[in-house]
């Protein structure tokens, strides 16, 4: 069975496209959040991933876009600047919108003998930072910090005679970690044109599984239209997030 690991999306039709056009023989795919923010192509990659075969969790994007629609956060009708989360919101469709709150925080499974476990971030970091959170999975070196994790996320105590699997996004940083014990962490990166403040986007990460073995891959894609869009967008930065690269430029 041959599984796409991706996350961290973004609404980067783009990038979601030029990593199915190559791994489009995969049996099921799998994200880890954060579908949408951020990008321009919120509907677009919403409908692919309702037309696809996904397991998908929600990431905090996800979250803080659902909560800004809610409050009735809409592009603003006089031309004045806008941020992302106006343009997102404008954009979505109900259905949209009730396919995000359908979004599980994380699931379970089990494919080709691995107890899989997905969620966008590990479960201490719930109330911390994107960088918290990347020193914590920097951490992920050792079996007693996934034993911990493990129980906390499935409230079963691990049995280090099966397959475990910790599938986490967040951080836009492709990892693959073999503690021991049966343990594999794995985060598959991003897709988005967007990356975190230190970091230039320079094409989509993903990783797939496929008969026991996972592996990280990166493309490219043109991305000369989406700078031109950045460019020509009257955005401005969202007060109280992040400011954030756009192709080099800072915003």
């Amino acid at each position: 069975m041959k599984v796409l690991i991706i996350s961290d999306i973004h609404a980067n039709y783009d990038g979601l496209k030029a990593v199915w056009e190559k791994e489009k023989d995969s049996d099921l795919i799998l994200c880890l959040g954060d579908h949408v923010d951020w990008g321009f192509y919120p509907h677009e990659v919403i409908t692919w991933f309702r037309e696809h075969n996904t397991v998908c969790v929600a990431g905090n994007h996800d979250h803080e876009t659902l909560n800004a629609y809610d409050k009735g956060v809409r592009l603003p009708t006089d031309g004045s600047p806008y941020t992302f989360q106006h343009y997102t919101t404008s954009r979505l469709t109900e259905e949209d919108v009730a396919w995000l709150r359908a979004l599980p925080d994380e699931r379970m499974l089990s494919i080709d003998g691995w107890q899989i476990f997905m969620r966008h971030y590990p479960s201490d970091n719930d109330d911390k930072g994107m960088h918290t959170v990347h020193a914590s999975l920097l951490d992920f070196s050792t079996v007693a910090w996934c034993d911990k994790e493990w129980e906390i996320l499935t409230g079963n105590a691990p049995s280090h005679f099966e397959k475990r699997l910790l599938l986490f996004g967040h951080t836009h940083q492709c990892q693959i970690l073999q503690p021991g014990c049966g343990y594999m962490v794995v985060n598959p990166g991003s897709l988005a044109y967007r990356v975190c403040s230190d970091s230039i986007a320079k094409g989509a990460d993903y990783i797939v599984m496929q008969d026991g073995c996972f592996t990280p891959h990166h493309i490219d894609y043109p991305v000369e239209h989406l700078s031109a869009m950045v460019d020509r967008e009257n955005f401005v930065p969202e007060v109280n997030r992040p400011s954030h690269v756009y192709f080099g430029v800072q915003t």
